[in-house]
């Protein structure tokens, strides 16, 4: 399943780079919506390979979610794997002057019974494409907001 989103931030591109890379920030959103973050290594800048762990509900179960960034090119592209269970994701938000954020999600299934589940969510697409376009822009309206007041 592969879901685009496009934002535009009226912000430097260096700026809307950081949002998207500070774990803390990320965390706060994320956790109205009853999912933790947490890092396994330091804080400080994200690197390739840098680790978090997700803890989230899905479907009525907690499901603990090991994410990697596998590519970073600041300020440009950010692109994070994911792994939960029977599911492979991968996370690519691609920046340009402008600033243009386009956020692409793709989710592979490795088993017969995700691929079934994965089918059926399908079906719930545009709500998750709804969602997801939500909470990126609630984040960085947030973070424009608390910048324009530094």
């Amino acid at each position: 399943m592969k879901t685009n989103t496009n934002h535009t931030v009226d912000a430097p591109i260096g700026d809307v780079f950081n949002w998207l890379t500070d774990v803390e920030s990320i965390a706060a959103v994320l956790e109205r919506r009853h999912i933790t973050v947490t890092r396994s290594d330091d804080a400080g800048p994200m690197t390739a390979q840098t680790q978090l762990q997700v803890v989230a509900l899905i479907q009525g179960k907690t499901s603990k979610i090991e994410i990697t960034v596998a590519q970073i090119d600041p300020p440009h592209r950010l692109v994070l794997t994911a792994k939960v269970g029977a599911f492979r994701a991968e996370l690519t938000a691609d920046l340009s002057q402008g600033t243009d954020v386009a956020v692409e999600a793709v989710v592979t299934a490795q088993s017969i019974a995700a691929r079934m589940m994965l089918k059926a969510g399908a079906l719930a697409q545009p709500r998750v494409v709804a969602a997801q376009q939500e909470i990126i822009d609630q984040y960085l309206a947030a973070q424009q907001a608390g910048s324009a007041g530094v």
